[in-house]
C-alpha cells in the first residue's frame, strides 16, 4: 500500500489547497517533484510531521511502506489519544456535526460554486479497443520488472 494519496488528502483537508498546486500542470508537476512543502503557521507539528512523512518522494522511506504498513502510521503522535478500535466500530463521537436537514438531499453544506453548476450528462461513445483488448493481446502480460512485457 502507498501512502501518498494520504499524504495529499491530509494537506488539502488542513490546509484548504492541494501541496503543490500550481494553475500551470508544468509547474505542478515540477513542484512534485522537487518543491519544499510548505505550511501555514497554525498547522500542529505534529500534523506538520506527518504529512511530511506520508509525502516522502522515496516510495521505500514512507511512512507506512514498511512492513508494519498502516501500523507505522497509527502510531504517530498525531494520532495519540486516539482508540483506533473504538474508531472502527464508530463509538466515537465526531468533533464536528454539520447541520443537516431531514432529507437525504440536503445540499445546504456545500458551496453555491458546486451546487449551481449545470448537470451536464456526458456520454462516453462507444470504443473499438474493448474488441482488440479480446483478440489482438490474448496473452499479453506486464511481468513487473523493469519496463519489459511478455507474450505468454
Amino acid at each position: 500500500m502507498d501512502w501518498w494519496s494520504l499524504g495529499i488528502l491530509l494537506y488539502e483537508l488542513t490546509v484548504g489547497i492541494p501541496p503543490f498546486f500550481s494553475h500551470n500542470t508544468n509547474e505542478m508537476y515540477h513542484k512534485i517533484q522537487y518543491a519544499n512543502l510548505t505550511f501555514p503557521p497554525y498547522l500542529s507539528e505534529n500534523c506538520k510531521n506527518l504529512i511530511t512523512l506520508l509525502l516522502n518522494r522515496n516510495p521505500d522511506e514512507r511512512l507506512g511502506a514498511g512492513e508494519t504498513d498502516v501500523e507505522d502510521i497509527k502510531t504517530q503522535p498525531f494520532f495519540e489519544g486516539l482508540d483506533w478500535d473504538q474508531m472502527l466500530a464508530k463509538e466515537i463521537e465526531p468533533p464536528y456535526k454539520p447541520n443537516v436537514k431531514t432529507s437525504n438531499e440536503d445540499t445546504t453544506n456545500f458551496s453555491p460554486e458546486f451546487t449551481d453548476e449545470p448537470v451536464v450528462d456526458s456520454v462516453v461513445p462507444e470504443s473499438h479497443i474493448t474488441d482488440a483488448m479480446t483478440t489482438e493481446f490474448v496473452g499479453f502480460t506486464f511481468n513487473g520488472e523493469g519496463d519489459s512485457a511478455v507474450l505468454k
